[in-house]
């Protein structure tokens, strides 16, 4: 298994070379382009969230946590100003919320994310690199309001850096020096989880949800016959 180290260096070097390329073939923007380099680094530490020591995953829960108690606050400020009209106590009573949100989307939420995944399980396949491709592009797209291409540009590269991680694991798992594979050879890069079918079934649906409600390819498609005919 490559280390964390290796992953985010081959990640953001695959990234940045397709980023670059895709600001020099005018698809976006230098701005976009450092986005979509980022964004092409994480998909490439993104199959170690199921791992118990995965700094990846603390990070993801940490933020997680973080927009929750922001959306607590957001949601929680008018409720509370008609209920206190003391100043102190509507600060103590957030104060009290935001740490019971974070408590549960945090830790807790952790703790059970640990209790119903195995590393190289279901968010080691190809299968959670189209699941993460989807879902960035759909939030790039309806919660972002990024055009069409661009949001699948910026899943593209998410699933591209999670196909490099992929593909890293794999290349460790031969023994050069030996000539020979090693046993974990063949549980990093995978179509879906066999051992995990039922949660394998259920990503396949997300992912379906997920292409209904995503925008349309043609304006990607049309952006890339264009780069064929230049390349001729």
């Amino acid at each position: 298994m490559a280390s964390f180290e290796t992953h985010l260096s081959g990640a953001a070097l695959v990234s940045a070379m397709s980023a670059s390329a895709a600001v020099v073939s005018q698809w976006c923007s230098i701005e976009q382009g450092v986005l979509l380099f980022f964004l092409g680094a994480l998909g490439g530490v993104l199959p170690d969230i199921d791992s118990d020591t995965s700094r990846p995953v603390i990070w993801l829960f940490n933020v997680l946590a973080a927009a929750a108690c922001a959306l607590f606050l957001w949601l929680a400020t008018p409720w509370l100003a008609s209920w206190s009209s003391s100043g102190g106590s509507r600060i103590v009573w957030s104060w009290l919320g935001m740490a019971l949100v974070w408590l549960l989307a945090g830790p807790l939420a952790m703790r059970v994310f640990f209790r119903f995944t195995i590393h190289r399980g279901l968010f080691h396949s190809l299968l959670a690199a189209l699941f993460f491709g989807l879902a960035t592009v759909c939030i790039a797209w309806a919660l972002a309001q990024q055009p069409a291409p661009f949001s699948w540009l910026c899943g593209l590269f998410v699933a591209g850096g999670f196909v490099v991680h992929l593909l890293l694991d794999e290349v460790y798992a031969v023994d050069f020096n030996g000539v020979r594979l090693k046993t974990s050879f063949g549980t990093a890069i995978k179509p879906f989880s066999v051992d995990n079918w039922s949660g394998s079934l259920m990503l396949a649906l997300v992912c379906g949800a997920l292409w209904y409600f995503a925008p349309s390819t043609e304006g990607l498609v049309q952006e890339l016959q264009w780069l064929a005919v230049l390349g001729r």
